[in-house]
């Protein structure tokens, strides 16, 4: 069963507030410590209530889920971090945007970008997509890819 803790409430705090003063809105998404057996679990029942066919589900099991370390979960409005791997700065900011993201389809990679920008943290990216977003940035301006994040319509699609 989910937990939380107040060194946990604590950085849920700082982050709320790095991402308001960042975009102008603040998540307020409840977030929860679990193991990763209880992350990996939530995930797959999630899929299975959504009609996600069972090869792919056992795909991802075999390659995907060991990697999980954190998801916001839409249904519910709730982020879950694995303790102790999934509780770092850059996954905690990237699932709480999650929670206050807009656009949609394409979802992982602006919210990887403006995580990296909210946390400096360049391990959330890979270097040639880094060097992708750094290029959008480049073209439509931080203010753009921002506008783009909190709009409907494609994350990659920059009018």
């Amino acid at each position: 069963m989910p937990w939380s803790s107040d060194k946990l409430n604590t950085k849920i705090e700082q982050s709320r507030k790095k991402i308001s003063s960042f975009l102008g809105t603040r998540p307020e998404a409840p977030v929860f410590l679990c193991t990763q057996a209880e992350l990996i679990a939530r995930v797959k029942d999630e899929l299975l209530s959504g009609g996600t066919p069972e090869d792919k589900i056992t795909f991802l099991e075999k390659h995907i889920f060991p990697l999980l370390l954190g998801k916001y979960f839409k249904k519910t409005a709730e982020v879950w971090l694995v303790e102790g791997k999934g509780d770092s700065d850059s996954i905690l900011v990237h699932e709480l945007l999650h929670s206050i993201q807009t656009c949609s389809p394409k979802r992982e990679n602006i919210c990887d970008y403006l995580t990296y920008r909210i946390t400096n943290d360049q391990t959330i990216m890979d270097e040639k997509l880094l060097s992708e977003w750094k290029e959008i940035e480049r073209a439509h301006g931080l203010k753009g890819i921002k506008a783009r994040f909190l709009s409907p319509g494609d994350c990659e699609d920059f009018f």
